[in-house]
């Protein structure tokens, strides 16, 4: 994924998959290729304890072991699993507990986090920068459903966004504001576009409100943050969460650990291509004179002064956004708590892709206090982004 694009708003025609309903599972039917005697291939989640797990019981609670075995199935989403156990198990002895347990903390009580178990750590190609599955469970996919001869439904690509809210997605406003709602549908949980065989569902749902910033210019791209308010609420689960929003005293620093992702472009222009597994790329941030002073290098003239609406990331050859990447989540891992991460920016605009000039992101840090007056005001719960 590289940069969104010069200063120019450009339409997306990168097609999803179309949505699917049921269990995206291949059950017990996959085939056997290179599995011992009495085992056979199946989805990791449905594998327990090296056994096949049949009663349905704690599937979002995904504990497998893996081997070598998962190299020996045609699909590799697909582990060798025995059909049987070799063996009966002796239940454990169970031991009376005085402890007090304490209610479970709920998934909106962690924002910012994403899947770090096994599963998500084998559920990738790791190839070209490609994210493991449910690592950045707030990002999301913006569509427009399209008709094609009043037969068959299309799920065009607009543009990314993140989960702030079961209910609320935050976005670029040049991806939407001149886009009707009920066109406009919005996909979280997704990983792999072009496959169904995720250990976790994606979700849709319909578009019922774009609020768009007041202070977006459509030539500038000045306060270019838009909120999409959803008809009805995802679910939180494993694969979808909300990401935190930092407070408007946060202090952004080149030394934070930040991450851009995205379904977008690999280059720039006619050659480049969209990427169908989510892509992840780490930038660092740049102080806005540096930024500028790059900027000013290009064709915008040495007159050019950047908005302080807006930050920038990147500048390193080869690593950056780019088109189709637009509304997409730039998040930066928090100083005490590494493993969670804030959202600062939403990719925004840049000049050509992959090359030494940093790419300009909305910031949330100056418009966080928008985003809460619109929470404010829909009368909307604004623990999902808290800390």
């Amino acid at each position: 994924m590289l940069k969104y694009l010069g200063l120019l708003v450009l339409k997306f025609v990168a097609i999803f998959s179309a949505p699917y309903t049921g269990v995206i599972s291949s059950n017990l039917n996959p085939g056997t290729t290179g599995c011992p005697a009495g085992s056979v291939c199946v989805s990791f989640h449905l594998c327990r304890d090296d056994t096949v797990l049949k009663d349905g019981s704690g599937l979002l609670e995904s504990r497998v072991d893996y081997d070598d075995g998962a190299a020996e199935c045609i699909n590799f989403l697909e582990i060798c699993c025995r059909l049987y156990d070799s063996a009966p198990k002796q239940p454990a002895p169970t031991i009376p507990s005085t402890e007090v347990k304490s209610e479970p903390k709920k998934l909106y009580e962690t924002c910012g986090t994403g899947i770090v178990d096994e599963i998500s750590l084998k559920i990738t190609a790791d190839r070209d920068s490609e994210t493991t599955f449910g690592e950045f469970p707030w990002m999301v996919a913006i569509v427009a459903e399209q008709m094609i001869e009043k037969r068959m439904e299309l799920n065009i690509y607009q543009c990314g966004g993140s989960l702030i809210h079961p209910e609320v997605v935050l976005t670029a406003a040049h991806c939407v504001f001149d886009k009707s709602s009920t066109i406009l549908k919005v996909r979280a949980g997704e990983w792999d576009t072009q496959s169904n065989e995720e250990p976790f569902p994606h979700q849709d749902r319909f578009v019922s409100l774009i609020v768009i910033n007041e202070g977006f210019n459509k030539d500038t791209l000045f306060n270019d943050i838009a909120l999409l308010i959803m008809a009805s609420p995802f679910k939180l689960a494993e694969n979808v969460r909300t990401v935190c929003l930092p407070p408007p005293t946060y202090a952004l620093s080149s030394n934070l650990n930040c991450v851009a992702t995205g379904w977008g472009k690999d280059r720039y222009g006619k050659v480049g291509k969209f990427s169908t597994v989510l892509k992840k790329v780490d930038l660092p941030l740049v102080a806005s004179d540096v930024c500028e002073a790059n900027l000013r290098s290009t064709r915008l003239g040495p007159y050019f002064e950047l908005h302080d609406s807006f930050l920038c990331a990147g500048g390193e050859a080869g690593k950056d956004t780019c088109k189709g990447d637009g509304g997409s989540p730039l998040v930066c891992a928090m100083v005490e708590q590494p493993e969670r991460y804030y959202q600062v920016g939403v990719v925004a605009w840049g000049i050509g892709c992959g090359d030494d000039i940093p790419a300009v992101y909305a910031s949330t840090v100056k418009t966080r206090e928008w985003i809460d007056e619109q929470f404010s005001r829909y009368a909307l719960d604004n623990k999902y982004y808290l800390k």
